[in-house]
Parts: C-alpha cells; structure tokens; sequence
C-alpha cells in the first residue's frame, strides 16, 4: 500500500482533506425528482455527500470498502436524526438485488475500480 493510500483511508485525516462540498449540487441536480426514489453512492466514506443528501429528503444508501470509514459515516448519520443504510463491500464484485433510480460515484473514487496490479 502506498502511503497516499495509508492517508486517505485514515478517517482522522480524511476529513481533514475532504471538507469541500463544491461538487454537491453537481450531484443534487442529477438527483431523481421523486425523493422516495432509491439512489445510490459508491464509495460513499464517511458521508461527505450521502449525509446532505438524506438531509434533504432523499432516499439514499452508500457502500464503501472500508469499515473504519462506515462507522464514522454511520455515527454521524445516527447523530444527525438519519436513517440511511450503509453496506460495507468491494463495489468491484457488489451484486444488491434491488434496483436504483441512480447510482453515482462522486470524486476520485472512480479510481478504486481497479487495483494497481491491474494497471496498464
């Protein structure tokens, strides 16, 4: 593991490095218009975009890989009054037997899809 990835899955130090919400509306827009309509965030960590949403109403879940990161996410949306469901798994090999009005993965989290050994 490199050490950048040491960083970003240290939950102290992740939030330290991710408080923006700039990309919020980008999603928010994107947001199905019926908010009882299931969305979903991939790679969700901490929450940094799956609390506001479920703040506004919607009907969100989030998955991540890292169960430090889930605890943290799930402590905060208990905190805030949230009912959101946070599934710990690999998105790469997720397989949920619902369906989603929208999936999204926000930021660079798009790089977890594969791993460096995979690489070109």
């Amino acid at each position: 593991m490199f050490l950048w990835e040491c960083l970003i899955y240290d939950t102290n130090i992740y939030d330290g490095l991710n408080t923006f919400l700039s990309d919020l509306q980008f999603y928010k827009k994107r947001l199905p218009q019926n908010k009882d309509a299931k969305t979903f965030e991939l790679c969700c960590g901490k929450g940094r975009l799956t609390l506001p949403i479920a703040k506004d109403g919607y009907n969100i879940c989030g998955v991540d890989y890292t169960p430090s990161m889930l605890e943290q996410a799930k402590a905060k949306a208990s905190k805030a009054g949230l009912e959101i469901n946070f599934i710990e798994a690999d998105i790469r090999t997720l397989n949920l037997q619902e369906k989603f009005e929208l999936i999204f993965i926000p930021f660079n989290s798009i790089h977890h899809l594969y791993k460096n050994e995979q690489a070109p």
